[in-house]
């Protein structure tokens, strides 16, 4: 594990730094463009602008759902490796913590679909209002 943690700390700090600088350079260019655009273009594209839910709105939901998904994905596993074990016995070892791990994905994956499909809904809403 620490062979892989380090590099990627390294990269991770890496790629931010250079992000830090490519982003402060795109800021001063769109600030140069503002200066040369005269005010009345300005609000005209400000007015013309829509504001669209940001995604963090739903940061909570998705993060509720997405430990619901686990723990209903970690239960039903369980279930599922004992019904299992008792079945086929205890030789089935790799198969069934790969049966509890799938039912783990499976079950947050679902979670997720369904936080996508009230945000999509709540979107469409939102659209609807304006």
């Amino acid at each position: 594990m620490e062979g892989i943690l380090v590099p990627a700390i390294v990269f991770y700090f890496v790629y931010k730094t250079i992000e830090l600088f490519v982003r402060q350079k795109e800021r001063k260019l769109l600030i140069e463009r503002m200066d040369q655009t005269s005010p009345e273009t300005l609000q005209s594209h400000l007015n013309s602008v829509q504001v669209v839910p940001r995604g963090g709105q739903f940061l909570m939901l998705r993060l509720g759902a997405l430990s619901l998904g686990i723990g209903i994905g970690w239960i039903l596993g369980r279930l599922f490796y004992e019904m299992i074990r008792q079945n086929y016995g205890s030789g089935m070892r790799n198969e069934l913590d790969s049966t509890i791990l799938a039912t783990i994905a499976l079950c947050a994956g679902i979670a997720l679909i369904v936080v996508y499909l009230i945000e999509k809904k709540a979107f469409n809403e939102a659209k609807v209002k304006k």
